[in-house]
């Protein structure tokens, strides 16, 4: 009887123990599931394949960047094929080439010894004085050129107008009263020269030959006779021509007479050229 209430006993105190110790550990082992997180389910590729082109084809809000302030437009735009290089690098004046060069022309007419076509009533003493010695002349000259291999071959004509004093062409020839109230010029010339050409700039030397004429109304006593001198002429020019673009060009030249009317002159002008290629010398 002692056995068996002994083992009663015992079975009693463990099912005591275990009524007061279950609730603890149940409310401890809840606590560490709160803490814990839940695990991700598992899914299969497909699954996550869809997930991921269901999040990339979302609608995203994208915001657009400040718009930069404009610059003002360029006034003006240089293209480095159009820009000349610099003016002292340029060989162009050695190209072969034709001009046209129109200018300004000043120089002096030596009439004293033109000889005067319809003269024969006149008294060849009214132009042996002044101011026919030396008749200033001022004007206009037109030039076309062809330029090979450095050889310079010219055809232009020569519009000056005379200046002088007309009081000092009055004179009285076997008592008449004479004077010459206009005179007239112009001239026409060809040459043929050669010029050197340094970059852009070409001094070159002409010799010219061409006829130049002058025609002079003179008035003796109530009558006015028209005369008219024609005289073929020599003369040497020398002078620069300079190069500002291949298509356009400025020079300067000097000339003395050697026979003929002209007796110097002095030359201005600007003239457009026609390249025909580089010069291969």
């Amino acid at each position: 009887m002692r056995r068996e209430d002994s083992k009663l006993m015992t079975r009693f105190t463990l099912l005591f123990a275990l009524s007061l110790v279950a609730p603890s550990i149940v409310s401890r082992a809840h606590a560490q599931t709160l803490d814990e997180p839940a695990a991700a389910p598992l899914t299969s590729s497909s699954d996550s394949s869809v997930h991921a082109h269901d999040h990339a084809t979302l609608p995203t809000h994208v915001v657009d960047p400040e718009p930069e302030p404009l610059s003002p437009p360029p006034t003006h735009v240089d293209d480095p094929e159009d820009a000349p290089p610099p003016i002292d690098e340029r060989t162009i004046a050695g190209w072969d080439h034709f001009e046209l060069s129109m200018g300004f022309l000043a120089g002096q007419h030596r009439l004293r010894n033109a000889r005067w076509s319809n003269a024969a009533t006149l008294d060849p003493s009214v132009f042996a004085g002044a101011p026919f010695d030396r008749v200033e002349a001022y004007g206009l000259r037109y030039d076309l050129r062809l330029v090979v291999a450095h050889v310079r071959m010219t055809a232009g004509v020569d519009l000056p107008f005379a200046a002088y004093d007309v009081d000092a062409t009055r004179t009285t020839l076997e008592g008449v009263r004479t004077e010459v109230p206009e005179l007239k010029l112009f001239g026409f010339h060809f040459g043929i020269g050669a010029e050197y050409p340094i970059g852009p700039v070409a001094p070159f030397v002409d010799v010219l030959g061409g006829l130049d004429w002058a025609t002079a109304d003179v008035v003796r006593g109530g009558e006015t006779f028209r005369v008219e001198s024609r005289d073929f002429a020599f003369r040497i020019r020398a002078g620069v021509r300079l190069h500002v673009r291949r298509w356009f060009f400025a020079s300067a030249s000097g000339e003395v007479g050697l026979t003929g009317q002209p007796s110097w002159a002095a030359e201005l002008s600007v003239g457009f050229a026609l390249m025909a290629g580089r010069d291969q010398r």
